[in-house]
């Protein structure tokens, strides 16, 4: 439709407020004669006298096309505005509208976003859930977004673990109030992963950024008074320990009931408290394994955070039966290296699924055991002809003389499973160094 060819000499006049920093033509098939013709859009069209056409892209106004995808999945674009002091500060060297375009799409990788996204957002900073409260809200720092004009909305959304599959939530313009997890729509046992999204939407399409990091959730069982529960997810800062006053969450958790980590190089335990709302640090303890407990001499846990592959206990104050807890902190799948004491080590699979005793400890060592506390009679597994299995006792019924008698029988059961947020004693018989989860 237009031809290429010298410039004409046409420009703007002086009260404009732009000049003009590139003279390459340019083609442009999806701009019609009034986007051409409109100096304001940061195009301009000059006539030579032969009446062919040139037009010539202006690097100033900042009017540029991103991409969006349509209904269908189709590909489209929309008209973002950015400042002159961005495009100076970010495309110093821009030749022609195509060079700030390309510069706006691609991802900052220190951001996770791409860079149009990260200027409309206004961020310097990725975007990330800092926090999850007691009731499921979630907590993520978002600016005042810059005006545009593409509506930008928020979401919650669940996704899986490959984040292909996404059931997503509601759509808000309200930055302060993303969205809240429902944790009493988990069954027992089972999890969730939730990100939060941006949308960014014009009639043509939409474009999404995400947060960088993946909000993980398990509701694990706790209804006896004394349970161990796992450490499956690290923490939402940066993904080391998750911090104690964000680790436990829902409405099973109670006024006085108490958590104890395991320091098992020491053999003591380090104690929190729920008090007025929040896990409060308490003298360290001195447990032995028939129940009883005192405080020791020393001084205040120290520790701040609770290490994947760890098991914790969890000890019921007056809520016994309660109900489960909810396990909150960042979605990660790196591989966790556990190291072991001779004899008891409290651990627990740093993933939120159920694990398997043979797949964990194929080879283990002479006189190891693992010790699994349950809702009754704990579960004492033992390796013997090259699998895992615990005692149990089983009801038969034996005919003698005529007379029928019921008599309980010792079988060894064969099922290895821990269930999910489970944590269980390991004990070392000495030879057994690491686990690798």
């Amino acid at each position: 439709m237009f031809a290429k060819g010298a410039y004409s000499g046409f420009a703007p006049s002086a009260g404009a407020g732009f000049a003009i920093t590139n003279l390459t033509t340019v083609f442009r098939s999806d701009m019609d004669l009034a986007d051409m013709v409109s100096v304001e859009d940061g195009w301009m069209l000059s006539v030579k006298a032969d009446g062919t056409t040139n037009v010539y892209s202006a690097v100033v106004r900042g009017n540029y096309h991103v991409a969006l995808t349509a209904a269908g999945g189709a590909d489209t674009n929309a008209v973002v505005t950015v400042s002159d002091a961005w495009v100076a500060a970010n495309v110093p060297s821009a030749q022609t509208v195509q060079d700030v375009e390309a510069k706006l799409e691609e991802v900052d990788p220190a951001l996770g976003m791409k860079r149009w996204q990260a200027y409309v957002l206004n961020r310097e900073s990725a975007l990330a859930v800092t926090a999850v409260s007691n009731d499921g809200k979630v907590t993520i720092a978002l600016e005042e977004p810059r005006d545009v004009g593409l509506a930008v909305t928020y979401s919650l959304d669940r996704v899986s673990k490959t984040g292909a599959d996404v059931l997503a939530g509601t759509e808000s313009a309200n930055r302060t109030d993303v969205g809240s997890i429902n944790f009493a729509a988990l069954a027992e046992g089972e999890y969730g992963l939730y990100k939060v999204r941006v949308h960014f939407t014009t009639p043509e399409g939409t474009s999404i950024a995400e947060a960088t990091n993946t909000v993980g959730v398990l509701r694990a069982s706790s209804a006896a008074q004394l349970s161990v529960v796992s450490v499956p997810w690290g923490s939402l800062e940066d993904g080391g320990d998750v911090k104690v006053s964000d680790y436990l969450r829902g409405a099973g958790i109670s006024e006085g009931d108490m958590l104890f980590s395991y320091n098992a190089s020491q053999d003591v335990y380090d104690a929190w408290k729920y008090e007025s709302g929040s896990w409060v640090s308490q003298t360290t303890y001195k447990v032995d394994f028939e129940g009883g407990m005192g405080s020791t001499d020393s001084p205040l846990p120290t520790v701040k955070g609770l290490e994947r592959g760890s098991g914790v206990w969890l000890k019921r104050g007056e809520s016994a039966g309660s109900g489960p807890v909810c396990l909150v902190g960042l979605y990660v799948t790196n591989r966790v290296h556990t190291s072991l004491v001779g004899g008891y080590n409290l651990v627990a699979p740093p993933t939120a699924e159920a694990v398997s005793l043979n797949a964990l400890f194929p080879n283990p060592g002479d006189g190891d055991a693992v010790m699994v506390p349950t809702d009754g009679a704990p579960k004492t597994y033992t390796f013997k002809d090259g699998s895992w299995g615990y005692s149990s006792a089983e009801t038969q019924k034996i005919t003698f003389a005529g007379r029928t008698l019921t008599v309980s029988v010792p079988v060894r059961v064969t099922d290895d499973t821990v269930p999910a947020g489970k944590g269980f004693w390991y004990v070392n018989g000495g030879s057994t160094n690491s686990i690798e989860w």
